[in-house]
Order: structure tokens, then C-alpha cells, then sequence
């Protein structure tokens, strides 16, 4: 919405595709950040000007599907829910798909109602559950599905929600005693001044080993949560009304998918990755695409906007100009020599070759990205890279040969 919200009020017409039947994402559940900031009167207002915005087409309960083009001219078709289909032209894209909580599969969740999740507590708090007056004890445990084997990263956001929403638990209930049981807290930068506040206000913050993880056991309306105390090197056990699970978060589950669409890069864990992550850091490799929040890697909200506000002024770059140049290092094909073998088509990653209608193989300019694959498979050297020539380089390792000698 924010990346939507600073293209239109540029002056451009945005599209904006919804998977659900509502705008917000994981923001809905999220009462306050860190610093205290109440969520839903700023997504409220968000939503608002997103809806009656006159330079926003807003497709709700909708997918994107059947790209085509290049940079400056791409086109797309998105379809609703009831099947019907909206064909549309676009100079740029900015893929922002979020990303979802993980259902963890360990300490008893889905097996005890006292086991719950950051979300789960979270909504809990905002509809005003009554119940969380009565907490005596509440355990929070860290990196549940994150820094393993599954998900070898660290969601990021989990140390300073959990310092939150301890501190949310402290002002329900000031009797509650919160204990959090953590491999390393990551509250980086100037949060860590939240966790310095939280340990002074009681919690109490306690180290475990993946090799000796916690146990849950239920006990009646509680769980019993034993642990290893490092300091005093016994182990103890918390009889806990609520026990707090930090899980991982996950890629949504349309980023593959989309990947292959837009022709833009997918790590192993399915999320979205940047063309350079100092010198380009919300663009793809494919240009005219861009990228922010969740899709990209797990962030805080304040992360997410500003790198949304990020690519919505790159993406203004390509749509501001009458018209766009490519570099001098693309491809190039001699149709004399062209066999239409296919075999450029079938392995460039960026879908740049296709065949003309005088059945030979033409590089679109606008689509090359230079990287030379098509140059070095091609069985009839019909096709070179500019500037990179198979004569160029010939030459260049004949004078090296006769520097040497």
C-alpha cells in the first residue's frame, strides 16, 4: 500500500493486486510496535486512501497471471476470484507478498490451548481477552522453527515481539512473571534499549542450547516447561498458564510460482533476492521489477515501508521517462547463420530470445541482460555478445601470446 499510495500520488496509474479479500497483510494482527505506535488507525487510513485513491485500481481476492514484455512495457492479465479477467499494460512492477508465521510442530501447539503463537497472543490482546488478567506465569520460547536445519535463518522480528508483547502482558496483568527462554537475543540496534527496560522491569531472560531444548508437558490448564538454568547449572521447571512460541516466518507461498512468471530470482528458502544488496537493493536483476517487505526477508514494519518507499521512487525512474536506453552488451544474432534450433530460447533465464516471423532468432534488447549464455551455447555461433565478440577476444589473447613471447 505505501509503494502503491507514493507511485499514485505521483501522478501514475497503479493496479494493485490483492490475494485476499481485505488489504493490511500481517499487520491486522499487530496491536503496537515496539515503540508503542498503534497499528490500526495507521492501516485504517492506509486502507482508506488506498481504496479512494482515482489513480488506484484496486483488484481484491485476486491473482496475477500471463506476463508478457519488457521494461517500460509489460502486460499482464489479473483474474478474480468469480474467474473474470482484466487485461492490463504497466511500465514497472513492485512484488510485495509478504510473508506468512510458520505453524510450529514442537513444544505442544495445536495440542494444548495454552501453547500459542506471537499472532495468536496478539489477537488475543486485541479483542481484550479477559482471561489474560488471570496469568501467573507466562513462558516465552525463541527460535521455534528458525536457525535449523528446515529454516537455517533467523526471522529477525521474533526477539523484539517478544520483549513487546511481554511488556503488553506486564501492563494487563502487573503480577504476571514472564520468563523467556532465547538462544541469542537479537535485539538489534536502538531496540536494544526495549529488552535493557524489560529485564529491569522483572523478566526474566534465560539461555538454552539447541542441543537442550526446553520440555513441555501439559498439566491440566497449564504446561510444565522445564529448562536448563545455565548460571546455576540445575534445570527448573516453570508451571506455565501461557507458553509463548517465537515461530518462524515463512515465505508466501505464491513466490516460486511468481518468480518464474517475472523471471526474478528465488533463494532456497523462497524468498525474493535483489539484484546487488548494497549497490541495488529493491531491484531484480530484470528490470523494471522491485521488490519490498516480507517477500524480501523477514523485517520490522518500519523496515518494510521504508524499503517499499524505496522502490516505489525506482520504479518512478522507469515510468517518469519518454523513453528508456538499454546498454551496449547484449546479444546479437546473425540470421545467416541462425538454425532455429531453439536453444537460445530454451535456456536464457530472462525469456530475451524469440523467433521472428522470418523464422530466425532475434535478441530483444530490452529484455538482455548481457550475461552471454545464448553466445556460448549457441551450436551454429550465430550469436555474440557485443563488445565481447568471438573476433574481439581472439585478438586479445593473440597480442597476450605475443606480449608473452
Amino acid at each position: 500500500m505505501i509503494a502503491a499510495l507514493n507511485l499514485a500520488d505521483q501522478g501514475f496509474q497503479v493496479y494493485l493486486v490483492e490475494k485476499s479479500d481485505k488489504l493490511g497483510g500481517n499487520a491486522l494482527s499487530i496491536e503496537k510496535t515496539i515503540r508503542g505506535e498503534s497499528m490500526k488507525p495507521f492501516v485504517d487510513d492506509l486502507v482508506a486512501r488506498v481504496e479512494n485513491h482515482p489513480k488506484i485500481s484496486l483488484f481484491k481476492n485476486a491473482t496475477f497471471s500471463e506476463l508478457s514484455g519488457h521494461v517500460g512495457h509489460f502486460k499482464g492479465v489479473i483474474r478474480n476470484g468469480d474467474g473474470a479477467a482484466a487485461e492490463i499494460e504497466f511500465g514497472a512492477a513492485v512484488i510485495a507478498t509478504g510473508a506468512v508465521e510458520s505453524k510450529p510442530t514442537e513444544y505442544l501447539y495445536g495440542e494444548h490451548e495454552a501453547v500459542l503463537t506471537h499472532h495468536s497472543l496478539e489477537e488475543r490482546i486485541m479483542a481484550g481477552d479477559p482471561k489474560l488478567k488471570d496469568i501467573k506465569n507466562a513462558v516465552f520460547i525463541q527460535c521455534v522453527g528458525s536457525r535449523c536445519d528446515e529454516r537455517p535463518y533467523c526471522s529477525k522480528v521474533c526477539c523484539s515481539s517478544t520483549v513487546r508483547l511481554a511488556e503488553r502482558l506486564r501492563e494487563i496483568n502487573p503480577h504476571v512473571k514472564i520468563y523467556v527462554l532465547y538462544r541469542d537475543l537479537r535485539t538489534y540496534g536502538l531496540l536494544e534499549k526495549f529488552y535493557t527496560s524489560s529485564r529491569a522491569a522483572g523478566s526474566l531472560f534465560v539461555r538454552y542450547d539447541p542441543e537442550n531444548k526446553p520440555r513441555v508437558e501439559a498439566s491440566g490448564d497449564r504446561v510444565n516447561v522445564t529448562f536448563r538454568e545455565p548460571a546455576l547449572g540445575e534445570e527448573l521447571t516453570v508451571p506455565a498458564d501461557l507458553l509463548v512460541l517465537a515461530a518462524a516466518i515463512d515465505p508466501a507461498p505464491t513466490n516460486r510460482e511468481l518468480g518464474q512468471l517475472f523471471k526474478v530470482t528465488v533463494n532456497s528458502y523462497g524468498y525474493f533476492v535483489e539484484a546487488h544488496m548494497k549497490l541495488r537493493p529493491v531491484d531484480f536483476t530484470t528490470e523494471g521489477i522491485f521488490l519490498a517487505g516480507l517477500a524480501h526477508y523477514p523485517k520490522p514494519i518500519d523496515e518494510a515501508i521504508a524499503q517499499a518507499t524505496a522502490a516505489a521512487q525506482r520504479a518512478s525512474l522507469v515510468l517518469s521517462q519518454e523513453a528508456l536506453t538499454f546498454p551496449g552488451v547484449i546479444s546479437k544474432v546473425d540470421p545467416n547463420k541462425c538454425a532455429v534450433c531453439l536453444t537460445c530460447v530454451r535456456l536464457c533465464p530472462y525469456g530475451a530470445p524469440r523467433i521472428t516471423e522470418e523464422h530466425v532468432a532475434e535478441i530483444v534488447p530490452a529484455l538482455c541482460q548481457g550475461c552471454g549464455i545464448c553466445a556460448s551455447v549457441c551450436p551454429g555461433k550465430a550469436i555474440e555478445l557485443q563488445h565481447f565478440r568471438d573476433d574481439q577476444v581472439i585478438q586479445e589473447i593473440d597480442s597476450l601470446l605475443e606480449a608473452a613471447s
